[in-house]
């Protein structure tokens, strides 16, 4: 079940989710990557198949395109040889998505214009969760969204 909602006008949309781990479903899992443009399509697949049957469907591929974005951003910024790990928690009525990196650097909207093939990633990470950031971690930076 997906419920949009406005909180106090502001025009931020929330979108809850009833998701409930299967019997054979941990409520946190995650995967190491190679930090590279290759692990795209890999960090999908993995996702989904984790999700399949735990979310409508909807929610999975808004969660499957918010994961795209972050783990292409982490290979991006991330150093040849450096790993990326997807991490994904399920719980409390939320899905939430962290992208480790080695990478230190802040990560930035980009202002893209009409024909740029890139530069639009964490606008869509932002439209599509209720809640999205980062920290510092010793070797690198998390990036998260809630969805």
């Amino acid at each position: 079940m997906r419920v949009q909602r406005t909180i106090g006008g502001t025009g931020v949309a929330l979108a809850l989710s009833m998701l409930r781990p299967g019997p054979t479903q941990p409520a946190r899992v995650s995967w190491e990557l190679p930090a590279e443009l290759s692990a795209v399509p890999l960090a999908r697949a993995r996702l989904r198949a984790y999700l399949e049957g735990l979310l409508d469907p909807e929610t999975c591929s808004d969660a499957a395109l918010v994961a795209t974005e972050l783990v292409a951003n982490a290979a991006a910024a991330s150093a040849v040889g450096g790993g990326i790990e997807l991490r994904v928690e399920v719980g409390g009525g939320s899905l939430r998505i962290e992208v480790f990196d080695c990478a230190t650097d802040t990560p930035k909207r980009r202002c893209a214009d009409e024909s740029a093939e890139g530069g639009r990633g964490l606008h869509l990470v932002e439209e599509l969760t209720s809640l999205w950031g980062w920290h510092p971690v010793e070797g690198g930076k998390v990036v998260w969204a809630v969805l």
